[in-house]
């Protein structure tokens, strides 16, 4: 195998190691989100920013080999990126190894992604369920006056977020 094939599974298995750690960043944030610990929220958000501009690195570096790679072998093959199945069948070159870190990546980030929208749902409906709570405590108070002979005078709404006593 070439150098530059070797490159190029050494980049596609640290970035299957890179989405692995988001993958668990993001369940830990499901459970975070469930248990509406809104710290640890943040917490993992800022991790998984870390993470993705690593991530992004390994994505410059893999297109760069990729890059290299073709002009290397004189690859041509009429579209605008080179697969790991387009390397393997025209080169020769590798092993099913290379194709299986692949599709291992695909199936993780089809899973990252299938997670991340669950906890986008999630938050989603915390948010509507703490906006509707805040919203019915700002209506819930009612005072009724009565007169000194037991009958109502008025009713009168305050809400329950602002306290006017001194």
């Amino acid at each position: 195998m070439g150098e530059s094939f070797v490159e190029l599974e050494q980049i596609l298995q640290s970035e299957y190691e890179l989405y692995s750690r988001l993958y668990a960043l993001e369940q830990d944030k499901s459970d975070a989100i469930l248990n509406r610990n809104g710290s640890s929220i943040e917490s993992f958000a800022r991790e998984q920013e870390k993470l993705l501009g690593e991530i992004a690195e390994q994505e410059s570096r893999r297109k760069s080999a990729l890059d290299r790679y073709e002009r290397l072998h004189h690859l041509d093959i009429g579209q605008d990126d080179v697969t790991l199945t387009d390397i393997v069948s025209l080169t020769g070159e590798g092993s099913s190894q290379i194709l299986d870190v692949g599709r291992e990546l695909r199936t993780l980030l089809l899973k990252i992604r299938s997670l991340q929208e669950t906890n986008q749902k999630l938050l989603q409906d915390n948010i509507e369920f703490f906006n509707a709570l805040v919203a019915r405590f700002k209506n819930s108070v009612s005072l009724r006056g009565y007169s000194e002979k037991g009958s109502e005078e008025f009713t009168m709404t305050e809400s329950v977020m602002i306290n006017r006593r001194i």
